[in-house]
């Protein structure tokens, strides 16, 4: 176990964690942003078809009275 123990580098191990750490931080922060840039894409783009949609109904309308 002592022997174990002086192999060890202490401050070496205590970097590496201090590193790991902001590097976790990070990537938690990109991963965020990654989702909010997809989230608002979409709220774009079903913006935009329903735009699509109320342009389409009016016509669709004239076209087949029945199904509505």
């Amino acid at each position: 176990m002592r022997s174990m123990n002086r192999g060890l580098n202490l401050p070496q191990i205590q970097r590496i964690m201090n590193e790991f750490e902001r590097e976790s931080a990070t990537m938690d922060m990109k991963e965020e942003m990654m989702g909010d840039a997809v989230d608002d894409e979409l709220e774009d783009e079903e913006e935009e078809g329903d735009k699509i949609l109320k342009q389409v109904r009016p016509s669709s309308r004239i076209l087949a009275p029945a199904l509505f």
